[in-house]
């Protein structure tokens, strides 16, 4: 739900964040939840500023039940660029308790009112940290991998890292109830993170089309985009040649035969058009043929 606008930034809620206030007023913390709610802006706040840094232009900032977004449109960035606008969040989060507990020690009048504030960044920066997609560590852990691997792959490491922590928080939960200890936080975290990894693992296949996307909205907007040629067996699987992509270039695929002579290229565009009239089964030589005969 869009509740305004500032300077073409939307802020929004979810709808289950009315049942999360309700239940608040309901059980008298309602204190608590703006300190929670404001700690939470500020988090993405800090990812604004950095991503504004390094060029993005913010959309909206989204609030869930457990947990914010800041949507942001970018161009390709670099996984330094996607480290650093990762990273800012959990800093900000631990500055900002680190600035609570020096003022509740130096006014201690006010130290009972900013404990719950402190809590909440404390808790938010260990939360994200943790190295698993969609968390703010899986992306730093992502952008890690990517000095080793391609991105596709690092992606899905890190989904499966999301889902282990979701399984583990659950399996802890469970394990406290057997042993009459009953924790309500920890199996709502472990749901929605098991719940958002797996989404990111199904959305895997649809990244290399939507970063296809923004290089091309890019280019139409005048940016420059680097181009990377990548050569590939004649029978290299159209669905293999796709995780080799980067999605920080413009990828070109030389098609070369057993003898390593070229038949012929194919750009990143080709490919993806060919994966979806064929199937990602069919050969990039057999997309070079079709492209060719002009049936594309």
């Amino acid at each position: 739900m869009r509740l305004f606008s500032i300077r073409k930034t939307e802020i929004r809620l979810h709808p289950l964040v009315f049942v999360v206030i309700a239940g608040a007023f309901v059980l008298g913390r309602a204190n608590d939840f703006l300190m929670a709610v404001l700690a939470l802006l500020l988090h993405e706040l800090a990812h604004a500023i950095v991503s504004c840094a390094f060029g993005c232009t913010l959309l909206a900032v989204e609030l869930l039940p457990f947990g914010g977004v800041a949507r942001i449109r970018h161009a390709n960035l670099s996984p330094y660029a996607e480290f650093c606008i990762a990273c800012a969040g959990p800093v900000a989060s631990v500055v900002l308790g680190g600035m609570t507990a020096a003022a509740g020690y130096f006014f201690p009048a006010v130290a009972l009112r900013l404990r719950a504030f402190l809590a909440f960044n404390l808790t938010l920066a260990a939360v994200n940290l943790l190295p698993a997609l969609p968390l703010d560590g899986g992306r730093m852990l992502r952008c890690l991998l990517e000095q080793r691997m391609q991105k596709a792959k690092a992606t899905r490491i890190t989904c499966w890292s999301g889902v282990f922590f979701g399984t583990a928080l659950l399996g802890l939960c469970a394990y406290g109830a057997a042993r009459g200890t009953y924790n309500y936080t920890l199996p709502v975290m472990g749901f929605f993170l098991l719940f958002a990894a797996i989404m990111e693992l199904r959305r895997a296949p649809e990244a290399q089309l939507s970063a296809f996307l923004k290089k091309n909205d890019g280019v139409r907007a005048g940016e420059g985009v680097t181009v990377r040629e990548i050569a590939a067996h004649e029978s290299m699987a159209a669905e293999e040649a796709v995780r080799i992509l980067s999605a920080n270039r413009y990828n070109v695929l030389r098609v070369l035969d057993a003898s390593m002579r070229t038949l012929g290229e194919i750009d990143e565009g080709r490919l993806l058009v060919g994966i979806a009239r064929f199937g990602a089964g069919v050969s990039v030589g057999e997309i070079l043929a079709f492209d060719r005969s002009g049936r594309m």
